[in-house]
């Protein structure tokens, strides 16, 4: 059985483990309020922010890149525990009853404590720990690597269970649906294993290396490209639902949340596409390349982009309904939640926006 986030909480990057972006519980925040997000708080950093935050019992953990992971409390913004592991930390924190998890470019992957910041284990992995962000389910931490292997660890011991190789670095991160673990690879492919053994189910091939992490829904999973694609497969049998060719780059990873399909690319535009044929429902020009992966929340998709903005749409029509710039690019994919909207800035900051 996966982790089940506290109602409103945001757990682990793209939220749950099939990674669809999508805050169900979130009731405060919607299209008619909006435009009415206001800064509550800012949090000035020594380093900028490159990573989503988590959202957990009242404390906001996020990395930063002078390589530390902090907290904060969600309520003021007043600093908690910080540590530096002594590397670079370019995942997103996962907060799972009551461990924090992360990756590291040390090789490492770390569990500390979440009202402490103490260390309960750190396992190794055969290589840099880039942007794969851990996915926590059914006891175990699952992790990619750029030695191009996909681990899984015991989340209370740190044992490792399984490490299946791939052809390529792995900075996408895992999500899981039905027992299966899917996964990007450098190697342009698009892999299913068994959460339970590690053992490889298929894979399904693209033209040129995967950054992008996959997001599961409605019996299909769907995952960007560099080759320009947004590709749908079947997660049952890997069967195509769709492959479209949006004309540019996809680094960023999909959302899914009423029937559509959301994510950015590097023309500058937001994308929003009908989650089960593929055909375009609306797009939204930024002034930037939008490479962080859009959260939706009560009818809202929120985005940031590399032109330092972060803005909110309709869910259903791409209608713009707040926007706000902060001092530099913007690549920490944002986070509604409980009625506040989180997000970090190269600019060394990290905002918490409310309607009250």
């Amino acid at each position: 059985m996966a982790a089940t986030p506290t109602p409103g909480d945001w757990q682990q990057f793209k939220q749950g483990p099939a990674r669809t972006s999508l805050n169900l519980d979130e009731a405060v925040v919607g299209v008619g309020d909006a435009k009415k997000l206001k800064q509550k708080w800012k949090a000035s950093l020594p380093a900028g922010v490159y990573t989503q935050p988590a959202v957990v019992k009242g404390v906001v953990y996020v990395a930063t890149s002078d390589s530390a992971l902090r907290t904060f409390k969600a309520s003021n913004g007043q600093p908690g525990w910080f540590r530096q592991p002594g590397c670079k930390i370019t995942t997103s924190p996962a907060v799972v009853d009551g461990v924090v998890y992360f990756g590291c470019q040390n090789n490492f992957v770390y569990a500390l404590n979440a009202k402490t910041g103490a260390q309960i284990w750190a396992s190794p992995t055969g290589g840099i720990v880039d942007r794969s962000s851990p996915l926590v389910v059914d006891g175990s931490v699952i992790i990619g690597s750029l030695d191009q292997s996909l681990y899984s660890f015991n989340a209370k011991t740190g044992k490792k269970l399984w490490s299946p190789k791939t052809g390529g670095g792995l900075y996408s991160s895992p999500a899981f649906d039905g027992g299966l673990v899917f996964v990007g690879s450098g190697d342009g492919s698009t892999y299913a294993f068994d959460a339970r053994t590690g053992k490889k189910k298929r894979s399904k091939s693209t033209t040129n290396s995967i950054f992008s992490s996959p997001a599961v829904s409605a019996g299909l999973v769907y995952i960007g490209s560099t080759d320009a694609t947004i590709n749908a497969y079947k997660t049952a049998n890997g069967a195509p639902g769709f492959n479209l060719n949006i004309g540019c780059t996809i680094n960023s990873s999909p959302a899914v949340a009423s029937g559509m399909v959301i994510f950015g690319c590097d023309d500058r535009q937001v994308y929003a596409l009908d989650a089960k044929t593929g055909v375009t429902k609306w797009t939204f020009l930024t002034g930037g390349i939008v490479r962080s992966s859009p959260s939706v929340a009560n009818g809202v998709v929120y985005v940031d982009s590399q032109d330092a903005k972060v803005y909110g749409l309709e869910l259903a029509t791409g209608k713009q309904l707040f926007s706000f710039a902060t001092g530099s690019i913007v690549d920490s994919s944002p986070v509604m939640s409980n009625g506040v909207l989180y997000f970090g800035s190269a600019d060394s900051s990290l905002y918490a926006f409310k309607t009250k």
